[in-house]
């Protein structure tokens, strides 16, 4: 991957087949006795006409029911069960009009409210979350076109055994029968036949890389990993020297690009987090396609954004990319240094 201070990360690779990824062939190098091939999953970006626009594809909201008239009941994450009624939420501590709403005021554009799946462990018999996506917006009163928002439907499926969660996305599955064991392929089958991308939540390194990528390898809807969960505080436990591991082992047929979220529970910790995706026009099938081809970057800020001040960090932009023969140019402002 290439980074630029602030910082900015973008992925490296090549689109998600085979058939495309020859087609980004950008340049050939004889190296002496190894030839580099650049791969540029920025090729087809119309730099001075694509629009930037901010993402975040993994956060949470509080575990709540819906009454038919309306009326919200809140939930605390230890007194409620299925037989209370139909749910939403997991364990995030704001409800999702408060949270589209936050998003919204910290100029994101794309936004996937990933809440948890049913499970079991982490000390308790049970965590008993809803089995529904927490989608449409409009169940909140929040109409995404009205925001000038894209709403991607997600869930963090769970692993309590290993911490090895993923994130479905582009899909309305809301839950995977894990009664007889967790299972990884499992998943990925289940977010393949519901027509889904998935993207690998924080990855905490508890298998090793060549049994991650076989499971990848299964099913032809992994896209990500999360190179950076929360600012670069926690969940990343070198996630992107995990990720330079990967990589090198399922180039060129299997690109994961490199993503940035905030994993928002509480307000303290959004916007620390965020992708900019680069979109001919903002539409739900232009954001999964850049999603798939990789025509994004991603930010953090290391510090934390202080969200009761409203005073986000002037972050790094990427104006251009273009490969010719040996060099790599990179047009950016708000940055002083590439790594």
């Amino acid at each position: 991957g290439i980074g630029v201070s602030g910082i900015v990360f973008f992925a490296s690779g090549v689109s998600q087949l085979a058939s495309k990824s020859l087609d980004s062939v950008d340049s050939a190098i004889d190296n002496g006795s190894k030839k580099v091939t650049i791969l540029n999953p920025y090729k087809y970006v119309d730099w001075d006409n694509f629009g930037q626009y901010k993402a975040n594809l993994h956060c949470h909201t509080k575990l709540h029911k819906r009454e038919k008239d309306g009326t919200i009941i809140e939930y605390e994450m230890d007194n409620y069960d299925e037989s209370k009624g139909v749910a939403y939420g997991s364990d995030g501590y704001y409800l999702p009009d408060t949270v589209i709403d936050q998003y919204k005021r910290y100029g994101f554009t794309i936004l996937a409210i990933t809440d948890h799946n049913p499970f079991y462990g982490y000390g308790k018999v049970a965590e008993s979350y809803s089995t529904l996506t927490t989608y449409p917006w409009t169940l909140w009163n929040r109409k995404p076109e009205e925001l000038g928002m894209i709403a991607v439907e997600g869930k963090e499926l769970t692993n309590p055994q290993d911490f090895e969660h993923d994130i479905s996305l582009f899909s309305n599955l809301g839950d995977v029968d894990q009664s007889d064991g967790y299972d990884r392929v499992k998943r990925l089958k289940a977010v393949a036949d519901n027509m889904g991308l998935l993207s690998l939540a924080h990855p905490r390194r508890n298998i090793s890389v060549s049994d991650m990528v076989n499971q990848l390898r299964q099913y032809d809807v992994s896209v990500a990993l999360e190179v950076f969960t929360r600012s670069a505080r926690r969940g990343t436990r070198g996630a992107l020297s995990y990720w330079d591991e990967i990589l090198k082992e399922s180039m060129p047929l299997l690109p994961i690009w490199g993503m940035s979220v905030d994993d928002m529970h509480t307000f303290d910790q959004l916007g620390t987090n965020w992708s900019m995706h680069l979109l001919p026009e903002l539409r739900l099938g232009a954001v999964r396609q850049s999603l798939v081809r990789g025509e994004f970057y991603f930010s953090i800020d290391p510090n934390g954004t202080d969200v009761k001040a409203h005073h986000p960090i002037k972050a790094p932009v990427i104006k251009k990319i273009e490969v010719k023969e040996r060099k790599i140019n990179i047009d950016c402002k708000n940055a002083n240094r590439i790594c």
